[in-house]
């Protein structure tokens, strides 16, 4: 619980700083900031959120109406391919997102098992991580969030750790508050 206080902390710190020095207003813009839909098509926007280099950069998509908006959301956060050809997104190589669901204002994100192959140092981890929860935050209501890959939160996938996850950032005291 020491951990996760401590890493929340640090979480809210970073944005604190990033914030104050970001240089372009879209840089760690609130997910309430959803841009209006145009109720006369059959798409709706969607907000992601790029890590890039030590920020988020916030990109506006647009998807098919009928798209479960979390799991849309976040696997174009992991295709890796922001519009803006000047972010140089840190992504774990074919990650996709097997699932989403919300239960009780708590959003559950499943990874496939490469989400685990991520090696970044714990600033890089600590903003993928931010990346993934803003991302997800396609709407106000969600209060807490958590991991888990192939279904799982606990065991071993192809010989690694699945609570340990990325070291740095692990999935014990789930689920997390937003």
């Amino acid at each position: 619980m020491r951990y996760l206080t401590a890493m929340l902390t640090v979480v809210a710190l970073l944005l604190i700083v990033v914030a104050g020095c970001a240089t372009e207003p879209s840089y760690l813009a609130a997910p309430t900031d959803l841009p209006k839909t145009d109720a006369s098509n059959n798409y709706m926007q969607i907000v992601v959120y790029y890590p890039d280099k030590d920020a988020l950069a916030k990109e506006v998509r647009e998807v098919p109406r009928e798209t479960d908006k979390v799991k849309a959301a976040l696997d174009i956060l992991f295709e890796g391919k922001p519009n803006n050809g000047n972010i140089m997104p840190v992504m774990p190589e074919n990650v996709k997102v097997l699932g989403t669901r919300i239960d009780n204002n708590t959003v559950t994100i499943n990874f496939n098992r490469n989400i685990l192959n991520f090696s970044g140092n714990k600033s890089s981890q600590d903003l993928l991580l931010m990346a993934i929860i803003s991302t997800a935050q396609q709407s106000n209501s969600l209060k807490q969030f958590k991991f888990q890959v192939e279904g799982k939160e606990k065991g071993r996938i192809d010989g690694k750790d699945v609570e340990k996850f990325w070291g740095g950032v692990t999935l014990k005291d789930q689920p997390w508050k937003i």
